[in-house]
């Protein structure tokens, strides 16, 4: 499986990275993850980076490019990936690509009020900067992903799999997507894309996923990820002290209108939509593996 940790690390790809970037010299590398991309930390005398070995044929992955400049001039808290001497951001070789971050200091935190709070403050500056300009992309909040990938899994799949994401996929054609204020979109911004030094916000991280769209569908994400209690298949309690909190880090940087207020649970359940189709194609059809397969379907569709 391409993301597994027992692939044995590339340590030539990796000291070749090392000595285009300009970082020194190579000392050691360790496996960092991943699903979408083969990542390893690297350290060499220089200091600690991340490379991320670009797995598919991301086509956009220059779009990525604008937008990390956008939010850089706006002095965003995010994970920016490093240029080369050349001026490039990508680095391509033995038959690899790959983009390279400085290692930040920190880790994903565990959900409490404070960090709730500033969450929903961090992901609300971003969805106040401006957007104009920024070209279009197919993350996976976008209408056209959904579109495609509940077409592909009804020709994949059993329809009786398919009958929580059927039934949520008829609810949210209420939606007003178009109605709703657009924005920068993170596409992901999960608690595990948080990086927290103690109690301080470090850094977002992981931008793949970033497009311009309805910024109500990516708030819903992040509450989703940090306001609810989550205990098996089809259990989901919103935990209020946190939601509360999320809420007031939220609009203490950009105010709901009274159209997103409505749609919010609505959004929510886009949301659970979208990572519960991503999760059944990306490991039911993609990449075939049953053991990341089980709990491919969000625990909130069910209760939202």
């Amino acid at each position: 499986m391409p993301w597994a940790a027992s692939n044995s690390i590339p340590q030539e790809a990796l000291q070749a990275i090392i000595n285009d970037f300009a970082l020194g010299q190579f000392e050691q590398a360790t496996w960092a993850g991943g699903y979408s991309n083969q990542n390893y930390f690297v350290t060499t005398t220089t200091g600690d980076f991340l490379v991320k070995f670009l797995l598919n044929e991301r086509v956009e992955i220059n779009k990525e490019f604008v937008y990390l400049e956008r939010l850089q001039q706006h002095h965003y808290p995010a994970a920016y990936y490093l240029k080369a001497p050349n001026g490039s951001y990508l680095w391509e070789g033995h038959e690899r690509r790959a983009v390279l971050e400085k290692r930040l200091a920190g880790q994903p935190p565990t959900r409490q009020d404070n960090v709730c709070w500033l969450i929903g403050a961090q992901l609300a500056r971003l969805h106040a900067l401006p957007y104009a300009g920024l070209p279009a992309t197919r993350n996976v909040l976008s209408r056209e992903y959904l579109t495609h990938g509940m077409a592909l899994a009804q020709q994949s799949f059993d329809r009786e799999l398919l009958v929580p994401l059927i039934d949520a996929y008829e609810q949210i054609a209420q939606l007003p997507y178009e109605q709703l204020p657009y924005g920068i979109q993170h596409g992901d911004p999960t608690r595990n894309n948080c990086l927290f030094a103690q109690e301080t916000f470090v850094a977002l991280l992981d931008w793949e996923e970033v497009g311009t769209g309805p910024v109500l569908i990516d708030m819903a994400v992040a509450i989703l990820s940090c306001c609810y209690r989550y205990q098996g298949a089809g259990n989901a309690v919103r935990e209020e002290r946190w939601y509360r909190s999320f809420l007031s880090g939220y609009t203490s940087q950009r105010p709901l209108t009274a159209l997103e207020e409505k749609y919010l649970p609505l959004a929510s359940r886009y949301a659970a939509l979208v990572f519960s189709l991503w999760g059944l194609l990306q490991f039911g059809l993609y990449y075939p593996d049953q053991k990341l397969l089980q709990g491919w379907l969000h625990p909130a569709i069910q209760v939202l």
